[in-house]
């Protein structure tokens, strides 16, 4: 299992290009409520399809979310970063193993020593030019179907995502999350992820989700991913 953790949102309609400037709007209002900590770095990642061509991503770093340049660019991260104790936490209920591999809440871990206070968010609205998968699914998790690898090209008629609880590796179906050409994601650091009750994937903070539907003007479902 990878150590990073990543929360997505995948919107209804799995061909959504958001325009750049409600990716700003969505970016600033995720600083404007708190929910990133301290900002540390916005940049945008150029994606290159590094799984297939070899090539390393590209970097641009900005000082202002509106400086990110999105126009004209159709396979991108655009990205957020910061640290430190944010207002509300974009994904509730996040814990981590101790050290006799048992999952805690991540203020238990704070108060034995475990953890410093000091948590990272890393926040990315991901664009495609071609449907990919976002489905993943450890190695571990028993099913009779096998999607596309996580941000591999896919059909539409994959449009159930699936994915593992990383606690007991369980399959956990999602009805149209399977695919996309666009979606959020919300990376909170090495092993660091909530926990998964009932095998449902339900963790934004409610605030979060509002200001995604808001500057995107679509409903999200819930994903996830490991790397």
């Amino acid at each position: 299992m990878s150590m990073y953790y990543s929360l997505i949102l995948v919107p209804a309609d799995p061909y959504s290009r958001p325009s750049p400037n409600r990716i700003y709007d969505f970016l600033r209002g995720i600083v404007d409520v708190g929910a990133i900590g301290n900002v540390e770095k916005i940049f945008v990642r150029h994606h290159k399809t590094a799984s297939r061509t070899r090539e390393r991503p590209e970097f641009t770093y900005t000082e202002t979310i509106d400086a990110l340049a999105l126009a004209g660019r159709s396979n991108f991260y655009a990205c957020i970063q910061g640290r430190g104790p944010s207002r509300i936490a974009p994904i509730r209920n996040l814990g981590s193993f101790d050290d006799h591999y048992r999952w805690r809440p991540w203020q238990e871990l704070v108060a034995s020593g475990a953890l410093a206070d000091d948590p990272f968010m890393n926040v990315e609205c991901c664009q495609r030019s071609e449907l990919v998968s976002t489905s993943d699914l450890h190695d571990e998790t028993e099913t009779e179907s096998f999607p596309e690898l996580f941000g591999e090209p896919c059909e539409l008629g994959d449009r159930v995502g699936l994915y593992s609880n990383p606690e007991s590796m369980e399959l956990i179906n999602v009805p149209n999350a399977g695919c996309s050409t666009f979606w959020i994601a919300f990376g909170c650091g090495k092993w660091i992820f909530p926990r998964f009750v009932d095998n449902k994937i339900d963790f934004v903070h409610p605030e979060v989700m509002r200001i995604a539907e808001n500057a995107f003007e679509t409903k999200f479902t819930e994903g996830c991913c490991w790397g």
